[in-house]
């Protein structure tokens, strides 16, 4: 019997032992009182081994901690970061999350987000410590006629739960707002599509000079369906771009002389008095 309990005994040492997950979250408790309102200045705060760094912050003791646009976001460790979690507001339907996902897979001791976009409101952080890291986030990528299937069944100036990524082509193109660094689109599959009713991407994260007529994209987050006394508009508010692959029209090469210039936000090259489009194809009278 000793030699049996014996052998068990050395078996159960043998066994692997795992770790418990060890979770850290701060709170709009942590950042009371630190940074500069409107302007921002560093907020550093330590709690269980876990260092939080915007160098660009503000905590108002109400809603967390505000990064604010050009900041820099660093969250390090003395073990392994398994992941981090940010609970981000929405705000008349601008998700405020300064272009990060809400859920980040991590496996390092150290992660950081540099130039925010855009300023992020983080209601409150978690970090996971552990072995390993988690699955990232999967986003479904969507054309933007889905995207307006989707929009049509929300309520009236409602936001989807989920994030979707929308890829398509630029079809309409406001200028680059210098103010507010963000520009409004619209998009569609088809890069000939003028339609007034295109798939609209607002106030959206991108560095200048922005997007041109033609050029394929991706913009990224929630669905919103906007209702006001102008109508119906189906967008993503405040999306954060990515330009896949830019219109070609300044290597495009024209027999006669050619005239650029934009036309109700479209980009029209017009030879010999015949107009085109971005993508050379002929434009209608």
């Amino acid at each position: 019997m000793k030699k049996i309990f014996s052998f068990i005994a050395i078996a159960l040492m043998a066994l692997p032992m795992f770790a418990e997950d060890k979770v850290v979250t701060f709170g709009k408790d942590d950042f009371a009182g630190k940074g500069t309102a409107n302007t921002g200045s560093e907020v550093v705060v330590t709690k269980d081994g876990v260092t939080f760094t915007c160098d660009k912050g503000y905590g108002d003791g109400t809603y967390g901690v505000r990064c604010y646009k050009g900041s820099t976001v660093t969250i390090s460790a003395e073990e392994n970061i398994k992941s981090i979690e940010f609970d981000f507001p929405t705000i008349s339907g601008d998700l405020k999350n300064g272009g990060l996902d809400a859920l980040i897979a991590v496996n390092a001791k150290e992660w950081k987000a540099e130039t925010l976009p855009s300023q992020a409101r983080m209601n409150s952080i978690v970090v996971t410590l552990g072995e390993g890291a988690i699955e990232p986030i999967q986003y479904d990528t969507i054309t933007p006629e889905r995207a307006k299937e989707i929009g049509a069944e929300l309520a009236d100036n409602a936001t989807t739960e989920a994030t979707y990524v929308v890829k398509g082509y630029v079809t309409y193109a406001d200028e680059w707002n210098t103010q507010y660094a963000n520009q409004k689109f619209y998009m569609a599959s088809d890069a000939a599509s003028d339609a007034k009713d295109n798939f609209c991407a607002y106030q959206t994260k991108i560095d200048q000079p922005g997007v041109k007529v033609g050029d394929l994209v991706t913009v990224k987050g929630r669905i919103l369906k906007y209702v006001s006394g102008y109508g119906t508009t189906i967008e993503i508010k405040g999306g954060v771009c990515e330009i896949l692959e830019t219109t070609a029209i300044d290597n495009t090469t024209l027999q006669g002389k050619a005239v650029k210039r934009i036309i109700d936000g479209q980009v029209v090259i017009e030879r010999n008095g015949i107009k085109y489009n971005a993508l050379g194809a002929l434009l209608a009278e």
